[in-house]
């Protein structure tokens, strides 16, 4: 048989597992399927999520002179003459705070919107920047418990100052992430109307 003929032959049959497999896989549906694994495997990891917050705000915490220590997802501050601290519940864990940027970002390379490489960059520097922001929040809320004791220290610098510093963050990271990846079509050629 020659090239031609084993060439047409092959089109008169159905295309195998692999073959139908690999219909419509794309690096950039590769990347997207990898960042929403890791939107999944955030939520689903959130305790060793929170274990690493609450080993870091202590950390900076006794860096800063504050002599805490963690206890589990808990981080204790010297105050009065005793300890008090905060839990670093799931709600204010960053593995909710960096979900958005996760679906933004699978969403944008899926449709292919934005480059693969390029959602990687950006979520890179989005994530650090949740990081910094939620450890910002965590130190202001120890530093208070420190300097004020429990009840003072933790209601006002939570409710009013924590919860303000989260949701700016927040926002304009959210806001310059999306205007970040909104830079860039993945396809050259695109219209972009």
């Amino acid at each position: 048989m020659t090239t031609t003929a084993l060439a047409d032959e092959g089109r008169d049959r159905a295309p195998g597992l692999a073959e139908r497999l690999a219909i419509g896989v794309t690096p950039a549906r590769l990347s997207a399927a990898a960042i929403g694994l890791a939107l999944v495997a955030s939520l689903v990891l959130l305790r060793p999520v929170r274990l690493a917050e609450a080993m870091l705000s202590s950390a900076v915490l006794s860096a800063l002179g504050f002599g805490a220590e963690r206890v589990g997802t808990s981080v204790l501050v010297e105050t009065d003459g005793a300890r008090a601290g905060f839990t670093i519940a799931s709600g204010c864990s960053t593995a909710l705070l960096a979900a958005p940027f996760l679906a933004v970002g699978a969403l944008a390379v899926a449709t292919g919107r934005v480059r693969p490489g390029r959602a990687f960059a950006t979520l890179a520097a989005a994530l650090v920047g949740v990081v910094v922001v939620n450890q910002l929040r965590f130190g202001i809320v120890g530093a208070a418990i420190g300097w004020f004791g429990f009840r003072t220290g933790y209601g006002q610098s939570h409710v009013l100052i924590g919860t303000l510093v989260s949701t700016v963050g927040l926002v304009v990271g959210l806001a310059a992430f999306v205007l970040a990846m909104g830079r860039a079509r993945t396809v050259e050629g695109d219209d972009p109307c």
